[in-house]
């Protein structure tokens, strides 16, 4: 006689269904719908050739030649860069780049390039983009404002263990990441109730980002010519 097999219960594989207007009737837990309402995510308008140009330059390995509006300057310039991935940062769509003005890693974003032009060989080795391939490890613990109970709520509620929960970010993301989570400096002194969670080893993580970017810079000196 065969042994009945039971899917067991997945919460982050059915949420994520929902999400995407996926699920099935017959996969729900209570075997019923329920209402259900997800908020609207603003899209960052990308133009599609320019994407398809990136995408093109990136499996050829090519320097592109964009127009794009970077936000420490007042207009759009032109400006030669070898992109080698495209990333998301819970937000906007980037492309990870060499940008020979500035010579180093960086990351633009796709809906600010406004026009494409030429793109050659070049002979950046991207893989010592030492920010995007290397991950370091954020480590994050309920607010010390809150009260005890409050900060087992916060553990239960991020599935930590011992009260601190670790995961992984690219170098590269860890700005994004600090801001997404509100851990930028000084937000320690934020509203436990508002705040909820801190960062336990924030000068270590930006020690090893400024390690891997001085990496990054050393092997360009080295190796691309001015």
């Amino acid at each position: 006689m065969g042994v009945p097999v039971f899917i067991s219960p997945d919460s982050e594989s059915y949420l994520k269904k929902l999400l995407t207007s996926d699920a099935d009737q017959d996969e729900f837990f209570c075997g019923a719908m329920p209402l259900f309402y997800n908020a609207p995510c603003i899209q960052r308008k990308i133009d599609p050739n320019i994407l398809k140009y990136i995408l093109r330059n990136i499996k050829a390995g090519n320097a592109v030649h964009v127009e794009y509006q970077s936000m420490s300057g007042p207009g759009p310039g032109w400006r030669w860069i070898t992109p080698h991935a495209i990333g998301f940062d819970g937000f906007r769509w980037h492309t990870r780049a060499f940008c020979h003005k500035s010579r180093v890693f960086k990351d633009f974003n796709l809906g600010r390039i406004y026009k494409t032009g030429e793109s050659k060989l070049h002979p950046i080795d991207c893989s010592n983009d030492f920010q995007w391939f290397t991950e370091i490890t954020f480590n994050i613990e309920p607010h010390p404002g809150l009260t005890g109970q409050q900060r087992k709520g916060i553990e239960r509620d991020y599935g930590m263990t011992n009260g601190t929960l670790e995961f992984e970010v690219r170098g590269a993301f860890v700005f994004y990441m600090l801001k997404r989570l509100n851990l930028e400096d000084g937000h320690e002194k934020n509203d436990p109730i508002r705040q909820q969670i801190v960062l336990k080893n924030r000068e270590k993580i930006e020690n090893q980002r400024q390690m891997l970017e001085k990496m990054s810079t050393n092997k360009i000196e080295e190796t691309i010519p001015r």
